[in-house]
C-alpha cells in the first residue's frame, strides 16, 4: 500500500512539473497590477487573456481576447529582399493569438464578452466616476510592438516537415532537444506547425536567460540550434 502510495504521489509531483515553470505572476504579461482601471477592473492575473466561461470556442485555450483581423506581409514574402525556400502563409494558431496584442493595432484591454457572445465590449466602466472609456490600449513601444510587417521577423505558422525538406539545415523532428523530446514534440503545435511559442512561452519571466520569454536559455545560440545546424 505505502508503495502504491508513493507511486501515485510521484506521478502527481512529475504531472505538476510543467507548471512551476510556468509563473505569469509579477511578470509583463500579469495585467493584475491594473486593479480598478480601465485595463482590468477584477485584478485577476489571466482574464485578459483566458476566461472559464463565454470565451471565443474558435480560439484556444479558452481564448478571451480579441483576436487579430489584420492581413500581415510574411517573412519571405515578394520584394521582402530575404531568399527562403517556401513562403509562409498568414500568422495562425497561437501565432495569431499572440499578434492579437503585439500587432500594434487591437487593443490589449480588448477582452470579455458582451451579452454573452465571444467577442468584446466596444467599451469598458472604469471603476472611479463610473465614466466609460474606449478599448484603444495598444502596445506601442518599439521593444514590443511586431507590428503586420513580418518580413524581418522569423517565419511562423508554417510546416516544419515541408521546410525540412527544402532547407538541409534544418534539423529532422525526431532531434531531441534540451526540454527533453523531439522537436515535433516539444518546438511543433499539433498540425507541425512552428509558431510563436515554438520559442516563446508567455507565461514565463522575462529575466536573466530566459530573457523575451524563450522557453529556455539561448545561451551559446542553444534555442537556435535545436532546429539550426550551424
Amino acid at each position: 500500500m505505502k508503495v502504491k502510495k508513493l507511486v501515485l504521489l510521484s506521478s502527481l509531483l512529475l504531472g505538476l512539473t510543467p507548471l512551476s515553470r510556468a509563473q505569469i505572476k509579477g511578470t509583463a504579461h500579469d495585467f493584475s497590477t491594473y486593479r480598478n482601471s480601465k485595463y482590468n477592473q477584477s485584478g485577476e492575473v489571466c482574464i485578459l487573456c483566458h476566461a472559464p466561461h463565454n470565451t471565443d470556442a474558435t480560439n484556444a485555450p479558452l481564448w478571451n481576447h480579441a483576436t487579430t483581423t489584420q492581413t500581415f506581409t510574411a517573412y519571405g514574402a515578394s520584394g521582402s529582399g530575404f531568399e527562403v525556400h517556401f513562403t509562409p502563409g498568414q500568422p495562425d494558431g497561437s501565432s495569431k493569438l499572440c499578434l492579437s496584442c503585439h500587432d500594434g493595432v487591437t487593443a490589449t484591454n480588448s477582452y470579455g464578452v458582451n451579452g454573452g457572445t465571444p467577442g468584446l465590449q466596444d467599451s469598458i466602466t472604469i471603476a472611479t466616476g463610473g465614466a466609460t472609456a474606449p478599448r484603444t490600449a495598444l502596445i506601442t513601444s518599439s521593444t514590443t510592438k511586431i507590428g503586420t510587417d513580418l518580413t524581418n521577423d522569423h517565419p511562423v505558422s508554417f510546416v516544419y516537415a515541408e521546410a525540412m525538406t527544402q532547407n538541409a539545415g534544418l534539423r529532422d523532428t525526431s532531434y531531441i532537444t534540451p526540454l527533453g523530446h523531439s522537436i515535433g514534440v516539444d518546438f511543433l503545435d499539433k498540425q507541425g506547425k512552428v509558431q510563436c511559442t515554438s520559442c516563446h512561452d508567455p507565461h514565463l519571466s522575462n529575466t536573466g536567460t530566459y530573457w523575451r520569454y524563450q522557453r529556455f536559455s539561448n545561451a551559446n545560440s542553444a534555442l537556435c540550434l535545436t532546429c539550426h545546424i550551424k
